[in-house]
Formats: C-alpha cells, sequence, structure tokens
C-alpha cells in the first residue's frame, strides 16, 4: 500500500514522522499571492517545500510508494493519468510541467491540471516529496 500521506493546509504528513511544515494552504497564500499561480511563486514554493524536507531529514517508507486517500489530491492527475491508481514520478512530472506551463501562459496546459492555488501547492509537495524524500511513487484510493 505504501506510506501515508496527509496533505493539510498547515501541515504535511508522511508517515508517522514529525509534520511538515508549511502546509499546502499556507504555502499557496505565502507563494501565490493575489490567487494566481505564476512562475515565480513555484519557484519560491519549491524552496519552501525543499527546505521542510531537508530538515527533517530521513523520512519514514523511503524507496516505496506513498499512499494518498485524499480525492482532491487524486483529482490533480484526473486529465494526465485518467483512472490510474499508481502513478509513478513520470507521471506526476507530467502534471507538475503542465501547471509551470500554465504558470507561463499556455492555456492548453491549464486544462490538463487544476491551477488554483491550493492545487498547485499539492502538486509542488507532492513532486518534491517524490524527489527528495526519494519515493517510488503515489497510490491513490
Amino acid at each position: 500500500m505504501g506510506t501515508p500521506l496527509r496533505l493539510e493546509p498547515r501541515a504535511t504528513r508522511v508517515g508517522d514522522a514529525p509534520a511538515l511544515t508549511p502546509g499546502y494552504a499556507v504555502l499557496a497564500a505565502h507563494n501565490f499571492p493575489g490567487g494566481r499561480v505564476t512562475a515565480l511563486g513555484i519557484e519560491r514554493a519549491i524552496e519552501h517545500v525543499e527546505e521542510a524536507i531537508m530538515a527533517a531529514g530521513p523520512l519514514p517508507g523511503a524507496g516505496g510508494p506513498l499512499a494518498l486517500q485524499d480525492m482532491a489530491v487524486a483529482s490533480l492527475f484526473d486529465a494526465i493519468a485518467p483512472g490510474q491508481a499508481t502513478l509513478d514520478l513520470d507521471t506526476v512530472e507530467r502534471a507538475f510541467s503542465a501547471l509551470a506551463d500554465h504558470a507561463q501562459g499556455s492555456a492548453v496546459a491549464g486544462r490538463q491540471v487544476p491551477t488554483d492555488i491550493a492545487s498547485a501547492a499539492r502538486l509542488v509537495w507532492l513532486r518534491e516529496l517524490l524527489h527528495h524524500g526519494r519515493y517510488s511513487g503515489l497510490s491513490l484510493g
């Protein structure tokens, strides 16, 4: 099944590790002022999440998948990977690239992933956890 992952408004929780902050809502509010996802905001959000992950040290379950039960998070991938219950790093990267393309002005990319600030912050967390937490993918459901 994988290591449980909960993306909460004020904290991110990976298994039984201490909470990682900021949560997605705080991350969104601080990095996407005016409610707009921008390239600069994405870069700043990545920096904040990387700092939180690095400060936490090794996270539980590294090497295996993360297990999500949040359907709001699963909906981030509806257009990129319809009906898939597990997502690998490449699929998460495709979703993130679509978000980055949207931030650069691509209307087509904005139809591939939700582009609201909360969804953008969640996607940043997922991508960075897979990269820096060294997880193999995401299990949805």
